[in-house]
C-alpha cells in the first residue's frame, strides 16, 4: 500500500500492490489502476488517462504537460505550485491526474458572515466594560 499525500499533508488516495487506486486511506471503490509508468481511469485498465516518463514529467492522454514530480519525490503541478508528496513517480500522475485538485488542497475557513460579532467585536466590547482602577502614585522625580 502506498499513501499518496495532498497539499495539506492528509492522505487522498492510496495504490495498492495490485496497482488499484482508491480515494482517501480507508477502503472504497476502485478508481483506476496503475501499470507501470501508465495511469489508467478504470479498474480493468482500458482507459488511459497519462503517464509519467523517466525524467518526472507526467503527460495526460492528449500527450499534454500537467506537471512533473522532483527528486525529493514532491508533485507540482503545471502552474509549478506544490499539489503533494508520493513515494514512486508513477504516484504523481495518479494525484494529477485522477485525484480532483479540490480533493488536493485543504478545505478554507468559510468567511464569518455580518450578522454575527467577530472575536475582535466581542474583545472590543469587553475592554469598553472595563472599569479603570485609578491608582496614587507620585508623579514628580525621584
Amino acid at each position: 500500500m502506498r499513501p499518496i499525500y495532498g497539499t495539506s499533508g492528509l492522505v487522498v488516495a492510496v495504490i495498492d500492490s495490485s496497482g488499484a487506486v482508491t480515494l482517501g486511506d480507508g477502503p472504497g471503490p476502485v478508481i483506476g489502476a496503475v501499470r507501470g509508468n501508465e495511469i489508467f481511469g478504470d479498474e480493468a485498465g482500458a482507459r488511459l488517462v497519462g503517464h509519467v516518463d523517466s525524467d518526472g514529467r507526467v503527460y495526460d492522454a492528449d500527450h499534454e504537460i500537467v506537471g512533473r514530480v522532483e527528486a525529493s519525490l514532491l508533485v507540482a503541478d503545471k502552474y509549478q505550485s506544490r499539489a503533494g508528496r508520493v513515494y514512486e513517480p508513477v504516484d504523481a500522475g495518479v494525484l494529477l491526474l485522477l485525484v480532483d485538485a479540490q480533493d488536493r488542497e485543504p478545505a478554507r475557513a468559510a468567511p464569518p458572515s455580518d450578522k454575527e460579532p467577530t472575536v475582535m467585536d466581542e474583545l472590543l466590547a469587553t475592554d469598553a466594560k472595563v472599569i479603570p482602577i485609578s491608582t496614587r502614585a507620585r508623579r514628580g522625580p525621584f
